[in-house]
């Protein structure tokens, strides 16, 4: 009988065992869960602030364009503001004459 007590004891003393690291793996699942649930929720949110700089960018990016194309537009003197008055009558009187062309 002694040999069966000492073989209960030793397998009470496993379950014990068995149990408090199933306790504790729990607890670190518990924790590991959190921590993802958390890191899911600051994913998301970068994922918007990206999103959100990418439409920054294009935004600025066309307006960069728009303020390059008005500076080389915009005559920097009365000679080059002449010449450009001039370049849009002859285009404009180009485009008349094509009209007219189209309408005969």
């Amino acid at each position: 009988m002694d040999d069966y007590q000492v073989k209960l004891n030793d397998i009470s003393r496993k379950v014990g065992i068995l149990v408090a690291r199933y306790n504790e793996l729990k607890h670190e699942h518990t924790v590991l869960e959190n921590k993802s649930k958390s890191l899911e929720e600051q994913n998301k949110s970068l994922k918007e602030q990206l999103q959100g700089n990418k439409i920054k960018t294009e935004s600025l990016a066309n307006e960069l364009k728009l303020t390059k194309l008005s500076k080389a537009i915009v005559p920097k003197s009365d000679e080059e503001r002449t010449e450009l008055k001039r370049k849009i009558n002859e285009f404009i009187k180009e485009i008349d004459r094509c009209v007219a062309m189209l309408n005969d």
